[in-house]
C-alpha cells in the first residue's frame, strides 16, 4: 500500500526518509463497496485519497438529475473533491466507487501543517495542482474541439486498461455523447479492423 504512494509521490518531489515517515503516521485507509460514495453533494468534503484498488466516477447531477462524469480514478491516481476542499465549502462533485475499492486518505488539516513543516511539502502540493490544472484543461479542449470519434480513440489510447471495466453508458457520458452514438463508432472501429 504504501509502496504504491510512495512510488506516486516520488514523481513530483524528493522527500527524505523522515518526510515520507512522519506522512505514512498519518494515514488512514478507508474501503468502499460497489455504488458506495466516497463524497456526495452538499457534504462538506475534507479528505483527499489515494486509491490502492477499484475504480470510482467523479460527476455531478445537473438540475434534470442527468449525470455529466467528469473523471475515472483507478490505482495509483488521487481522488477528492479538491476545489470543494480546498474552499471547505459544500461539494457539488459526487464521487462513486464502480468497484470494491480501497484508499488511503489524509484530512486537509494535515495537510496544511505538512506545508508549513518544510518545504518539499509545498513543492509537492503545487505540482499535484498542476498536474489536476492540466489535466482539467486538456479534457475542456477536447471536449470544445474533438469530434466524439477523436475522444474515443484519446480516451482508449489513454486509458487501455479502464475499457473493459467501465459499461459503455459510463464512458458515454464521459465523452459528452450519448450511448447510442458510441456504439456506433465502436462498431465502425470493429469494422475497420475486420476489413484490415
Amino acid at each position: 500500500m504504501s509502496d504504491a504512494l510512495k512510488s506516486f509521490m516520488s514523481t513530483f518531489v524528493t522527500l527524505s526518509d523522515e518526510e515520507y515517515q512522519f506522512f505514512f503516521q498519518q494515514l488512514q485507509a478507508m474501503s468502499l463497496k460497489k455504488g458506495q460514495h466516497l463524497v456526495k453533494a452538499g457534504a462538506v468534503a475534507t479528505r483527499l485519497g489515494f486509491v490502492t484498488k477499484g475504480l470510482f466516477k467523479v460527476y455531478f447531477l445537473n438540475s434534470d438529475g442527468q449525470e455529466y462524469i467528469t473523471n475515472f480514478v483507478s490505482e495509483g491516481n488521487v481522488v477528492g473533491a479538491y476545489s470543494d476542499v480546498l474552499l471547505s465549502r459544500p461539494t457539488k462533485v459526487q464521487i462513486q466507487a464502480l468497484e470494491n475499492s480501497d484508499l488511503i486518505y489524509i484530512d486537509y488539516s494535515f495537510l496544511l501543517e505538512l506545508y508549513k513543516r518544510h518545504s518539499c511539502w509545498q513543492e509537492f502540493g503545487r505540482k499535484i495542482a498542476e498536474k489536476l490544472f492540466i489535466e482539467r484543461e486538456e479534457r475542456e479542449w477536447h471536449l470544445a474541439t474533438l469530434s466524439a470519434e477523436a475522444r474515443y480513440d484519446l480516451f482508449c489510447k489513454q486509458h487501455p486498461s479502464l475499457i473493459d471495466r467501465l459499461a459503455q453508458n459510463q464512458i458515454a457520458l464521459y465523452l459528452g455523447i450519448n450511448a447510442v452514438s458510441l456504439s456506433r463508432i465502436r462498431n465502425r472501429r470493429a469494422s475497420k479492423r475486420v476489413g484490415g
